[in-house]
């Protein structure tokens, strides 16, 4: 005698791989035997799930079915129409409904069913302590599946970043604790998770500030004599704690004399501020002291160049930033040429600028 599988075949896992019937009554007295037909709740069945059987689909043509026997195909039987049975091990079990109506007559419906076993996720990371921006090896290596493989993985960071890698590195942008979660996927589409915490902490930097020069190129030109010759410095150097600024020139006239030229040198700061100074031999200096230099500190921070920014505008000097204005005036140009029994007063001075910046910079070492 034939008969037809329920209405829901567990494709995916090949759940119903064989099929076959077994127990079928010989009818009495003309009577029909019953139809035992059963379906899963799931297609996916795992270790340890609570599985569904459903037998509620059998039919009599002639009476009613009055009882349902279950037999799991692992040692456990149960009786009702719907059932529900956990199995503790992977394999491929034999399960039967028999049924029996109110004749006597029975019908029995088999299936072998896979049940099968989660993987297994293995999350290891790298011994601690961790740090901000210095990257950490995770690894899913140990993680596996006793019946089968597995076929993808996920990590999730606690960051927003994943990866799917087996082994990965991973840096955290800054300070804080974060949830890793690993995923895994074996071959029949079960998933196994495993989840750690990381915190993220920050190194500690003493911090000293010490000065650095820089001199920047030299500016030559001539002024006419009675005449002002301006000149412009674009500075943006940050934390300027001193700019030097010298002005040199030779005094031609009068020749093997001492000499005798007045020369004007007028400087105004971006900040406002100026100096004037007149010089009667062949250079002038003025200098312009300007922001402190701050004491030491202790900060925490990611990295040497993350220092600056957690140090933030407190230890920035931004005095002597900008455009710095230079007048040079030629007041006085004794002495000239005798030339063509006349006498050619000097007309002019050629002069150098010459501008030196010192600065101070943070000086960070870590210390822990």
């Amino acid at each position: 005698m034939s008969t037809t599988l329920g209405p829901r075949p567990l494709a995916a896992l090949a759940v119903f791989a064989a099929v076959f019937v077994a127990g079928c009554t010989v009818p009495t007295s003309g009577n029909e035997p019953p139809v035992a037909v059963f379906s899963l709740d799931r297609e996916v069945v795992e270790v340890d799930d609570l599985v569904v059987f459903n037998g509620n689909s059998s039919h009599d043509a002639e009476g009613a079915i009055v009882l349902y026997q279950w037999n799991f195909g692992d040692g456990s039987e149960e009786v009702g129409p719907v059932v529900a049975h956990r199995y503790g091990a992977s394999g491929v079990y034999a399960v039967a409904l028999t049924v029996t109506d109110s004749e006597g007559a029975g019908n029995t419906r088999a299936a072998n069913l896979a049940v099968n076993a989660p993987p297994v996720a293995s999350l290891e990371v790298s011994p601690g302590p961790y740090f901000a921006k210095e990257p950490i090896a995770f690894s899913a290596a140990a993680s596996g599946d006793p019946d089968g493989r597995i076929v993808a993985l996920e990590w999730q960071f606690g960051d927003g970043e994943t990866s799917s890698l087996s082994s990965v590195a991973h840096a955290y942008a800054d300070t804080g604790t974060f949830g890793v979660r690993l995923q895994v996927t074996d071959d029949r589409g079960a998933r196994a998770t495993a989840s750690t915490s990381i915190f993220a902490d920050l190194h500690t930097y003493d911090v000293t500030f010490s000065d650095q020069t820089y001199d920047q190129m030299p500016v030559r030109n001539f002024t006419l004599a009675n005449q002002t010759k301006t000149v412009t410095l674009e500075i943006f150097i940050l934390n300027i704690t001193r700019v030097d600024i010298a002005l040199t020139w030779r005094d031609p006239f009068p020749v093997m004399g001492p000499p005798n030229d007045v020369i004007q040198l007028k400087v105004t700061t971006p900040d406002g501020p100026s100096q004037t100074m007149i010089g009667t031999f062949d250079n002038i200096t003025l200098e312009f002291n300007l922001n402190a230099i701050p004491g030491d500190v202790q900060v925490r921070a990611a990295t040497p160049g993350d220092v600056p920014g957690v140090l933030g505008d407190a230890y920035l000097g931004q005095k002597g930033r900008g455009v710095w204005v230079i007048e040079i005036t030629a007041l006085t140009l004794g002495g000239g040429l005798a030339q063509d029994g006349g006498f050619v007063p000097e007309p002019l001075f050629f002069w150098t600028l010459t501008t030196s910046v010192t600065a101070y910079e943070a000086s960070p070492e870590q210390i822990a």
